[in-house]
């Protein structure tokens, strides 16, 4: 009798891992809309190709890299209510940004209506980073030449130049992870 029970039991747990809502829902491409846009300012695809990033643009990140010149500055807000300010004279390659699906109705609550995977690559320049409503479940990643910085919730400044490596976190928790 307590095996028929606990392979019972078994099986119901099983089942419920299986039809859960957190198992059925794989992760997508996530996307992200320009907000703002001036000066001389371009994104390239992986291979290359350039990629249209006019003013309320909606696009796919994943694998695109923003350059902007001299006078020029991008400002683009993900799809998991992350912002990011490019500043003028940097780059800045979105490695990879997934999230898994949502509808309308999750986007009422006030946070991130779902769980995401953002990782940026920033290769030189200066970048403004908000995140003040990203999920506890989410990822927020920016490599650095040397390290990588986790931004959990909050704002920060960073600044890669000559002179070395400059964060400076106005509000909320970072970690920064040196090798």
């Amino acid at each position: 009798a307590k095996v028929n029970f606990l392979h019972s039991a078994l099986l119901i747990i099983s089942a419920l891992f299986i039809f859960s809502p957190l198992q059925a829902q794989k992760m997508i491409k996530g996307s992200a809309i320009v907000t703002s846009r001036s000066g001389s300012a371009y994104a390239k695809g992986t291979s290359g190709e350039r990629v249209a990033i006019a003013s309320h643009e909606t696009l796919e990140p994943s694998g695109l890299t923003l350059s902007t010149r001299r006078d020029a500055s991008i400002f683009l807000t993900f799809s998991n209510g992350v912002a990011l300010a490019v500043d003028e004279e940097s780059v800045v390659q979105c490695i990879d940004y997934t999230q898994r699906p949502f509808d309308k109705e999750d986007q009422v609550r006030g946070l991130e209506p779902s769980i995401s995977n953002l990782k940026i690559r920033m290769k030189e320049g200066q970048i403004a980073i908000a995140s003040n409503q990203l999920s506890p479940l989410s990822e927020l990643r920016i490599q650095l030449p040397k390290g990588e910085l986790r931004l959990h919730k909050g704002c920060c400044l960073i600044r890669l130049n000559k002179t070395g490596l400059h964060i400076t976190a106005f509000e909320g928790n970072l970690i920064y992870y040196y090798p």
